[in-house]
C-alpha cells in the first residue's frame, strides 16, 4: 500500500501541471479524495476549525521557502493556527511536524499536493504572500523584529534535536565558527546559479572551525580536500534526509560568521533561526541567474 500510496504521490508531483486540470474535474478529484481517506493520507479541512484558508506549498518549495510562507501567514492573519497542504515529497521529503515544534502554535497539514484549483479548499496561494528576502544584515530592522517572535518559538522536532545534541556534544562547537552552505544541485545548473567552489573555499577562515552543508557528498569531498582548516560535517550525513538537514539550519544559525550561497531561502533559514545576528558573506550574485 505504500509503494502504491508513493506512486499516486509521485505522479501528483512530477505532472503538478496536468494533474492540476485534470483534478478539477469532478470523477477524477473524486477519486483521489477517496483513496486519500482509504490509506489515511491526508488529514481532511473542518470548516469548524476556523482557519482563515489553506495555505498552498508547491512540492517544489524548498524548507526555507515553505517555512517563510508560514510566518508571513501567522504574521498576516495575526492567528496562532495554520492548516497547510505540506507535500511530504519533493525537495521536503518529510512531515512539517516531523521536523519542527512550532511552539504555542496550532499546525493542521495535508500531506499531499493539491492543485489551487481544484475546488477542494479555501486556498491562499504562496503567489498572494510577500517575499521576505532578507538581504542578511541590509534587511530593515522593522522587518526582522515582525517575525522575531515567530522564529524564536520554531524548535527543532524529537529526531532532530537528537542529531543535533549528538553532534554539539562530539564536537563541543561554541559560536565562533563559520557556517558553510553550498547551493549547487542539478536544477542550479541548468539556471546557470552555480560558483565554482574555489569560490566559497577562499572565503573561508583558516584559523577557526568550519562547519558543511551541502547538497550531496561529492561537493563535500572536493571542500574536505582543498579546505586547510578544520571543516566538520554532519557525522554519518545522509543528502536526501531532511532530518539531517534541518538539523544543518540548526548547527548554522549557531555560528558567528557565514559564507552562504546567493539566493538560497535554506540560509536565509538558517539566519533567522540564530536572531538575525550572522555576518554573512554571499557567494554569488543574480546577475548571472537565468530564470
Amino acid at each position: 500500500m505504500n509503494k502504491i500510496n508513493n506512486l499516486i504521490n509521485i505522479f501528483k508531483y512530477r505532472h503538478a501541471k496536468i494533474a492540476g486540470y485534470f483534478l478539477i474535474l469532478f470523477p477524477v478529484r473524486k477519486f483521489f479524495e477517496f483513496y486519500d481517506k482509504l490509506t489515511g493520507n491526508a488529514v481532511f479541512y473542518k470548516k469548524s476549525d476556523r482557519y482563515e484558508g489553506v495555505l498552498h506549498i508547491h512540492p517544489s518549495d524548498g524548507i526555507g521557502s515553505r517555512i517563510s510562507y508560514m510566518a508571513q501567514y501567522f504574521k498576516h492573519y495575526k492567528t496562532n493556527k495554520i492548516f497547510v497542504s505540506w507535500p511530504a515529497y519533493g525537495w521536503v521529503n518529510a512531515a512539517f511536524n516531523d521536523l519542527f515544534i512550532l511552539e504555542n502554535h496550532s499546525v493542521k497539514e495535508i500531506n499531499r499536493y493539491i492543485p489551487s484549483k481544484s475546488g477542494e479548499f479555501n486556498f491562499i496561494t504562496t503567489e498572494l504572500l510577500i517575499n521576505i528576502d532578507l538581504k542578511y544584515d541590509k534587511a530593515p530592522q522593522e522587518l526582522k523584529s515582525e517575525y522575531k517572535e515567530f522564529f524564536a518559538s520554531l524548535k527543532p522536532s524529537q529526531k532532530v534535536m537528537q542529531k543535533l545534541d549528538e553532534f554539539l556534544k562530539k564536537h563541543c562547537l561554541k559560536d565562533d565558527f563559520t557556517a558553510l552552505f553550498i547551493r549547487n544541485n542539478c536544477d542550479w545548473s541548468m539556471c546557470n546559479r552555480h560558483e565554482e567552489l574555489s569560490c566559497f573555499i577562499e572565503a573561508l577562515p583558516c584559523d577557526k572551525p568550519v562547519f558543511l552543508s551541502c547538497m550531496n557528498k561529492e561537493t563535500a569531498a572536493v571542500v574536505r580536500k582543498n579546505f586547510k582548516g578544520v571543516l566538520l560535517e554532519l557525522d554519518n550525513k545522509n543528502y536526501r534526509s531532511m532530518i539531517d538537514a534541518v538539523a544543518d539550519a540548526y548547527i548554522m544559525s549557531k555560528a558567528k560568521n557565514a559564507v552562504y550561497s546567493y539566493g538560497s531561502t535554506f540560509c536565509d533559514l538558517a539566519y533567522w533561526l540564530g536572531g538575525c545576528k550572522q555576518k554573512v558573506t554571499v557567494i554569488g550574485s543574480k546577475d548571472k541567474w537565468i530564470r
